[in-house]
């Protein structure tokens, strides 16, 4: 059931010029939480950030693994994904800032930032909540006939949801294209998986619905590249469900919540020897594949692209008051749509207790 986990230092590589790649965009993904983090501890961005520092393996290598056209949610770590996906620098430090010059005009900020033009369908602030979306999004890829894979990701956390359960039956029941990548370091925003899930297996619970479940490790981008590229022929090909536990740690540093470092003097030590973008480079180097001095011309181009991100967005203007109300609408404007909006109805004299459909 579960797949031995594999060492980054032994699996063959792919082409050069795609490693090379891979581990440019890990930089880059870890260089913007890094600095986002700084700038939310100044004040510069506001509301709530969570970091995806320690999964730049599993954001970059699942990613890469779908194509263009397919689709991509998230829980509240939305701004890695969009960066792994190509959306624009500026843009996507511009939304956690709160401004209008940000991919969402600042209304999304970090847990709800989405980048359409790179299908990714957004973040979602709430526990599992994005599970049953993300279904629907897979549901209506096939409806349409379209070839179109949908890319979940979500914590371990989110695996004792009943939505879960939900979205993974009904995608198994139509043969939903859908694809599941569980972040799992055994920490659900804190708590320890045996406090939340009687049976801590996400594998046997995916089985339990039909659903076929593969492991990697969430810590090699080799192992999580290929790994989530079987599960995505699994959704596009044989038209039916998959989910990839990877496992994985996350970096043990501050968070919002407790401004000390979450793991011990020796923990981050251990973390740092499994540090994926460490591993994933050294093997590049010691087989010739990457320069030492290239390494570090790379994150000195990583970092100034982000510092030029950051000047971007701070000189984008914040959201005008009066685009308060930009983007909402009421179900008049939406023929075939529920009008429930009681207030409408009273405005009108109307007093069905019941939604009417609202036609062309």
């Amino acid at each position: 059931m579960n797949r031995p986990v594999t060492s980054v230092r032994t699996r063959p590589l792919p082409d050069p010029a795609i490693v090379r790649e891979w581990l440019g965009a890990m930089f880059l993904v870890r260089r913007f939480d890094e600095r986002a983090g700084e700038l939310h501890g100044s004040g510069q961005i506001g509301g709530f950030l969570h970091l995806a520092i320690g999964e730049e393996a599993l954001v970059v290598g699942a990613t890469r693994a779908l194509e263009d056209r397919d689709w991509v949610l998230s829980s509240w770590r939305s701004h890695a994904l969009a960066v792994a996906r190509g959306a624009d620098l500026g843009r996507s430090m511009a939304e956690l800032f709160g401004r209008a010059g940000g991919l969402n005009g600042g209304r999304g900020g970090a847990m709800h930032l989405a980048a359409p033009e790179q299908r990714v369908l957004g973040g979602f602030g709430l526990v599992g909540v994005h599970l049953p979306v993300a279904a629907g999004v897979a549901l209506a890829s096939s409806y349409q006939g379209r070839a179109e894979v949908t890319m979940a990701f979500l914590g371990d956390g989110a695996a004792s949801n009943g939505t879960l359960a939900e979205s993974i039956d009904l995608a198994a029941i139509w043969h939903l294209p859908l694809v599941l990548v569980v972040a799992h370091d055994r920490r659900g925003h804190g708590s320890a998986e045996d406090a939340d899930a009687a049976v801590a297996s996400l594998a046997r619970k995916a089985e339990g619905h039909g659903v076929k479940a593969l492991t990697c490790d969430g810590m090699d981008i080799l192992d999580v590249h290929a790994v989530c590229s079987d599960a995505v022929r699994i959704a596009r090909t044989e038209r039916r469900p998959a989910l990839v536990q990877a496992i994985l740690q996350r970096a043990p540093t501050p968070t919002m919540a407790d401004p000390k470092p979450a793991g011990s003097k020796e923990e981050l030590e251990a973390w740092k020897a499994r540090d994926p973008l460490a591993v994933f480079g050294d093997r590049l180097v010691e087989v010739g594949l990457l320069e030492t001095a290239d390494r570090a011309r790379m994150q000195m181009t990583v970092n100034a692209a982000i510092e030029q991100a950051i000047s971007a967005a701070g000189r984008s203007p914040h959201p005008e008051p009066g685009s308060l109300y930009d983007h909402l609408t009421i179900a008049e404007s939406l023929p075939g749509w529920l009008a429930i909006d009681a207030r409408g109805r009273a405005t009108r004299g109307e007093t069905e207790p019941f939604p009417r459909e609202v036609q062309p």
